[in-house]
């Protein structure tokens, strides 16, 4: 998706360069413009049909499971974190 907008932001760096032609500037303006509502409206229609087909739930579809990110960072906290015999160690 942000290479849809660096695409888009592209062409209009484009047209307003080529607005230097006061004969072209209109036309420039239009096209830039049709260029990035079409971008848009195949970047929504997309986007519509992902998440309709996730909600759906395609059942012949594989994924790996789901996994929440408090439970892996609560697995990372427990392998950071000390263990009581470590500091009794290091305080006797």
């Amino acid at each position: 998706l942000m290479g849809v907008d660096g695409l888009c932001y592209a062409v209009g760096l484009y047209a307003e360069r080529r607005k230097a032609d006061p004969q072209e500037a209109e036309r420039v303006d239009r096209l830039g413009a049709l260029f990035s509502a079409g971008m848009l409206a195949a970047t929504t229609c997309w986007l519509l049909f992902d998440v309709v087909d996730r909600l759906m739930g395609d059942e012949g579809r594989e994924e790996a499971p789901a996994t929440s990110a408090n439970g892996k960072v609560a697995e990372a906290a427990k392998l950071a974190a000390p263990t009581a015999s470590a500091e009794d160690e290091v305080n006797s």
